[in-house]
């Protein structure tokens, strides 16, 4: 919120979730703030919006989900709008935070490469289902869906692969995906939603129209 400084913000939840005072509340939320590597929190956390920078901005909302201790921290494009000189830095510190709580992080994403940093498992959604999951490391050196694979391509690929560009389509299992891709893994696929016979920790679903 522009109006409010960085450390109210904060520390409203805890005044409000915790019944913590206004002093209390604004000592953790300094003490939030340094944890997640903002330098000079007591004076940060004075701090408009505006006069911060987009690192810090991030830092200060990662600060502000870690106030109730949650057990699953849901990360939804955390480095997608900042400079990509520091986005590493916050994905180290997602890391960081998740192995010293011991906490799992949900990363939602459309960066393939925020992907293959981050997570030790993934699953690629196309129109709201999942087409392919396993760890990521197999999925991104050997990709089983053409969406994945397109995923991994450039923009003139994905579009070659969809047949144009992308519109919503029937999720009937006779329709989906391989009704509008041209793709030979989808030509030649024979496979439902299952387990990968060689890798069942993986799966991947291809709909054949029959």
């Amino acid at each position: 919120n522009p109006v409010f400084r960085a450390g109210e913000q904060i520390n409203e939840v805890l005044q409000i979730h915790q019944g913590m005072s206004r002093d209390d509340a604004w000592k953790r939320a300094v003490d939030l703030m340094g944890m997640v590597g903002i330098p000079d929190p007591g004076r940060r956390a004075k701090s408009y919006p505006h006069e911060l920078s987009g690192g810090h901005r991030q830092r200060v909302v990662i600060a502000g989900a870690l106030v109730l201790e949650p057990i699953l921290l849901i990360a939804d494009e955390p480095v997608s709008m900042l400079d990509v000189s520091i986005r590493a830095d916050i994905l180290n510190l997602l890391d960081e935070l998740r192995t010293q709580r011991g906490i799992s992080v949900l990363c939602i994403t459309h960066d393939l490469g925020t992907a293959a940093y981050f997570t030790d498992r993934i699953a690629v959604m196309y129109l709201g289902r999942i087409v392919e999951s396993g760890p990521t490391r197999a999925v991104l050196a050997d990709p089983l869906h053409p969406y994945t694979l397109a995923l991994q391509e450039t923009e003139s690929a994905i579009k070659r692969v969809l047949g144009g560009e992308e519109q919503a389509v029937d999720l009937a299992p006779q329709n989906s995906f391989v009704r509008r891709a041209q793709h030979e893994m989808v030509q030649n696929a024979n496979l439902t939603s299952r387990s990968h016979g060689k890798e069942p920790y993986r799966s991947v679903r291809i709909y054949r129209e029959s």
